[in-house]
């Protein structure tokens, strides 16, 4: 009922019985309206306030968290950390860390090859498809001059992993029984 009043009293121009000036009311308080002014605060990147030129705009690059291919995730430090899942319902295990997306791709594929899970879906099909795109991602990250960089062979990977899952295995048959 106040409600009403106050907006017939607005629309009448008199005073219905309430606040006749509803512009003069205090906002609510809480979050400002989206867009209220147009103009957002000066931070420290942006010219003084009267000098004529547009503020700079702030851009910052992100790099993804997420990665292309399947088992990897990315470090904060830059790199890219490999993980399996041994049987549903075991903790993940880590397969190292690598400085090429591709190499830490490789070593969920062959983890998973040693832990015998062939239904996995794989980042690569052969060993060929895996040349490739290390050549691609060491021409885009080290220089097109890098072809191979050092320690990201196929062979390199693959022995990383195997004494990886090894090392796991026999920790897990060690304590799985009594003696």
């Amino acid at each position: 009922l106040a409600r009403v009043r106050r907006f017939l009293a607005n629309v009448a121009g008199g005073d219905a019985g309430g606040d006749a000036a509803p512009a003069a009311r205090k906002r609510k308080r809480g979050r400002p309206k989206k867009g209220a002014g147009g103009v957002r605060p000066a931070g420290p990147g942006d010219p003084p306030a009267g000098s004529g030129g547009p503020p700079r705009e702030r851009v910052r690059v992100r790099r993804s968290k997420s990665s292309r291919y399947k088992g990897v995730s990315t470090k904060s430090s830059g790199g890219y950390q490999a993980r399996v899942q041994p049987a549903p319902r075991e903790p993940q295990m880590d397969l190292g860390q690598y400085r090429l997306e591709v190499a830490a791709a490789l070593a969920y594929d062959r983890g998973c090859a040693e832990l015998g899970r062939d239904a996995a879906p794989s980042n690569f099909g052969s060993r060929e498809e895996y040349e490739r795109a290390l050549a691609e991602e060491a021409g885009r990250v080290y220089g097109s001059d890098v072809a191979e960089p050092e320690g990201v062979t196929y062979d390199s990977v693959v022995s990383r992993v195997r004494e990886k899952v090894a090392r796991k295995m026999d920790g897990r048959r060690e304590g799985d029984g009594p003696d």
